[in-house]
């Protein structure tokens, strides 16, 4: 009979426990889904210096899942343990490490946290993507009350805490996330001017809608440019967006007074570098320009150390390429300067390496350099003592050995 009692027991535990775990759940998507705002008192700017990150990964309780358009979604999520979270810096990412059946490996994915610095909790903003597993596996079947492995807070996408100066951000499609962190933040600091260029196809494409309008109200420093590409029969225009021609110097020109900004650009990598090389023409100084982008090979100018004209040498003369060493793969092939990085390097003979940003800002990719040299671009000194890589944005100037 104690036996019983004691089974029984438990099994009232664990009941209550999922009641409880459905009304928190129910309760936060509910305050989320009418686009309420956390209460400010909860907010930690920067009063959790504290606080310390975790090493690792650490469980966090998905509290809440919000649709935010056809194929994307916003998930909520507070540490199991329950302890105060660290700051972090607006724009910003958090790794998940996701346990996805019939596949080999943990697979790791980055996601930017879309809401501003808060102790309590983190919020992710995810696109499902046609071949993405990781975003797919989210988005069907992680629910409210299930348990994701999270790092702690990283990237070198975020604001600059010592400048002043106004904010241009320029975010296409879902790289709009990171965007929505840094325009909480700013909203909270001071006066300071903020334009958001944003571009989509369309209206269906169009992520927190509500709350950017909402947050344009209430703070009259923040200034929207909404363009849709290919906008639907029930897409307003000058209502629901502001135009369909793609962003260029003319327009840049048209809204902000001067070249005296800060730009943040994040969407796909093919947005982000043509974006990036505009404003360089433009005229904007590099120090003022921040981009970050995903997926895809990189478009712009390869930051290769210039290759001498064959026919200007003798074949003897020519330099030998140095060889790339996969350690764990067990490959070792010939650097070819075509590739541009080690990384696109990496994939085309099967390596597998996790990769996001592909510009060096989000550390993804990093991995062990066992031995030899890499180069990072034409001006900067030869890496050699360095105990890890970036191979998204790095060559070798040496035979080198990788840990991948």
């Amino acid at each position: 009979m104690q036996v019983l009692g004691l089974l029984l027991g438990v099994v009232a535990v664990m009941q209550s426990a999922k009641v409880l775990i459905e009304a928190w759940s129910e309760y936060y998507t509910f305050l989320f889904a009418k686009n309420r705002f956390m209460p400010r008192s909860l907010s930690c700017l920067t009063s959790c210096g504290s606080i310390q990150a975790w090493r690792g990964t650490r469980r966090f309780v998905v509290i809440a899942k919000v649709k935010e358009t056809a194929d994307v979604m916003s998930f909520y999520l507070v540490p199991e343990d329950g302890k105060a979270l660290p700051t972090f810096s607006a724009g910003q990412y958090i790794m998940l490490k996701l346990n996805i059946p019939n596949q080999k490996e943990i697979v790791t994915r980055c996601y930017s946290l879309s809401a501003g610095p808060n102790e309590n909790h983190y919020r992710i903003t995810v696109k499902r993507v046609a071949d993405g597993i990781g975003s797919i596996f989210l988005i069907d079947n992680v629910h409210p009350g299930e348990v994701v492995h999270v790092t702690a807070p990283q990237g070198r996408f975020c604001l600059n805490p010592d400048s002043e100066k106004p904010v241009v951000l320029i975010a296409g499609g879902i790289g709009i996330t990171p965007c929505l962190s840094m325009i909480d933040e700013l909203t909270q600091e001071m006066q300071r001017e903020i334009v958001l260029f944003y571009s989509m196809k369309s209206g269906k494409d169009h992520v927190r809608q509500n709350d950017l309008q909402a947050l344009t109200d209430q703070f009259p420093q923040l200034r929207i440019i909404t363009i849709y590409t290919s906008p639907d029969d029930t897409d307003i225009l000058g209502l629901d967006y502001d135009g369909s021609d793609r962003l260029s110097i003319e327009s840049l020109d048209a809204v902000l007074e001067s070249t005296h900004y800060d730009f943040y650009v994040c969407g796909s990598k093919a947005m982000s570098d043509s974006v990036v090389n505009m404003l360089n023409e433009w005229g904007v100084p590099k120090e003022s320009i921040h981009s970050e982008g995903f997926g895809g090979p990189a478009i712009a100018k390869p930051i290769l150390m210039e290759a001498i004209p064959a026919k200007q040498v003798q074949e003897s003369e020519a330099p030998k390429s140095p060889t790339v060493t996969f350690k764990k793969s067990n490959k070792t092939v010939t650097w070819n300067p075509a590739k541009e990085n080690i990384l696109n390097l990496a994939e085309e003979n099967g390596v597998n390496v996790e990769a996001v940003c592909r510009s060096g800002n989000c550390g993804a990719c990093q991995i062990g350099l066992l031995s030899g040299c890499v180069k990072y671009d034409q001006k900067s000194d030869e890496s050699c003592d360095t105990k890890s890589c970036l191979p998204c944005i790095a060559i070798p100037v040496s035979d080198i050995v990788l840990n991948a």
